[in-house]
């Protein structure tokens, strides 16, 4: 089990690890021709965890078509960390399935945090984090490439400005997590092994905050956005609740 972390290492998180680099990481991309194309095998291992954590939500969605699948994130800019995450995206025609929008957000959530916690998929060595969006929810300034059509649906330019759909995102997904954590980590109802799944799922997100903060430093202006939800966890008081939890979950593994 990891060792209890130091509290100051979220505000001093690594500032000299910072790359200079000018390209995409030629570690899931191809350039040909002054193009730049995912790597073949990273597309198919991708398709394929894609599917499966589409399984997760078939009874929800009722067989909807999934649209498209496409990756957003650090690794469609340059200069994305070694800590970084690739944002994988199914794109579903969903809003008319349910009346309470709400409901339909929540379910999604729900299945999302069981699939994280039953669930570890990495490429290359790169964390992977799934996502279920919305149709009319998709953002258009970042950019998006599409697995299903291995092309690029937007393609990078680091001039444009933030998307505040995909800070909105994120911050959601992370904080729907760190308070179901919490709120298991309350319940009278856990086993000691319940606890040391909690404290395991908090370490995860302690590293997604990490590599949030990260990005900022690597590109001060191409991974603004990681750094934008960095902070408004900071400024929420996300992370120390999430520091709370870490601490309490770890205590109640230490007792038994």
């Amino acid at each position: 089990m990891e060792k209890i972390y130091d509290f100051n290492l979220f505000s001093n998180i690594f500032e000299n690890e910072v790359s200079n680099n000018s390209e995409l990481s030629n570690i899931i991309w191809v350039k040909n021709d002054d193009k730049w194309e995912l790597d073949k095998k990273v597309r198919s291992k991708l398709l394929n965890a894609a599917k499966k954590f589409y399984d997760e939500f078939s009874e929800l969605v009722n067989e909807n078509p999934l649209i498209d699948i496409q990756i957003s994130g650090p690794f469609t800019h340059k200069n994305a960390s070694k800590d970084s995450e690739i944002d994988v995206h199914l794109i579903l025609d969903i809003e008319n399935l349910f009346s309470d929008n709400k409901f339909l957000d929540v379910s999604i959530k729900s299945k999302k945090f069981k699939w994280n916690t039953n669930n570890e998929f990495s490429v290359r060595g790169i964390p992977v984090d799934f996502f279920i969006t919305r149709k009319d929810r998709q953002h258009n300034n970042s950019p998006l490439y599409s697995l299903m059509k291995n092309k690029w649906i937007i393609t990078p330019d680091f001039d444009k400005t933030i998307d505040d759909r995909d800070i909105t995102r994120k911050f959601d997904d992370i904080t729907f997590e760190i308070d179901e954590i919490n709120n298991k980590l309350l319940s009278k109802t856990y086993s000691p092994l319940d606890y040391e799944s909690i404290y395991k799922r908090a370490i995860k997100l302690k590293n997604k905050i990490y590599g949030l903060r990260r990005d900022f430093l690597n590109d001060r202006k191409e991974c603004t956005i990681n750094f934008q939800i960095f902070k408004k966890l900071k400024k929420s008081g996300y992370i120390d609740k999430l520091i709370d939890t870490l601490s309490k979950s770890y205590g109640k593994i230490q007792k038994q």
